[in-house]
């Protein structure tokens, strides 16, 4: 059975959010880390970038994975002439509108944990008498998985046998033990 990996469902959640709730963009959200610089109309790129992973519990071994979701936003072929404050602005707003988009469903249709904002940076390409402007704003989207049973991969996890040892105590030690008022068991109490 061909699973989906959980960061491919991030990417797919998110760009199904976004494809059609910003005017501006309309269907062109594309899940790709490339530039398309063929692209005349602004548009939307979704990808995942760096992740980690940390242990959530032991036994059965559950991690909490998280990756960096980022959301780029391109305005492609922007004539240089016009006031940088304006374009500026129009990045602001268009961002804005992701963020808003994506805070509707922060599990991104149950694809991750609720994501949060990490932040965002600009790129700014001059080519001739135009630029293309680029904005990448940064979420963390945290998932779980677990470490794959034994009929996945031929690796035995035998989790009904436990191994323990028990030492006598020395003979000089008080082994006479009595619950306190906490039902701590001390020695003497």
């Amino acid at each position: 059975m061909d699973l989906e990996h959980p960061r491919k469902l991030i990417r797919n959640g998110a760009a199904a959010i976004l494809r059609g709730a910003l005017p501006d963009i309309g269907q062109r959200v594309f899940v790709t880390p490339f530039l398309m610089e063929e692209r005349q109309d602004p548009y939307i790129m979704v990808f995942t970038k760096r992740g980690g992973a940390s242990v959530h519990a032991k036994a059965p071994v559950i991690y909490a994975r998280t990756v960096e979701l980022v959301i780029g936003i391109v305005v492609p072929r922007v004539d240089i002439r016009k006031p940088e404050e304006d374009l500026e602005d129009y990045l602001d707003q268009l961002a804005l509108q992701v963020e808003k988009v994506l805070f509707r469903d922060r599990t991104l249709g149950g694809a991750c944990m609720p994501i949060e904002l990490e932040g965002d940076a600009d790129e700014h390409k001059r080519d001739g008498e135009s630029m293309m402007m680029t904005r990448r704003v940064s979420f963390s989207a945290t998932y779980i998985t677990t470490v794959p049973a034994e009929e996945e991969f031929g690796t035995p996890q035998k989790f009904d046998q436990i191994h323990s040892e028990f030492e006598q105590p020395p003979a000089d030690v008080n082994t006479d033990m009595k619950a306190d008022k906490t039902g701590i068991y001390q020695a003497g109490a």
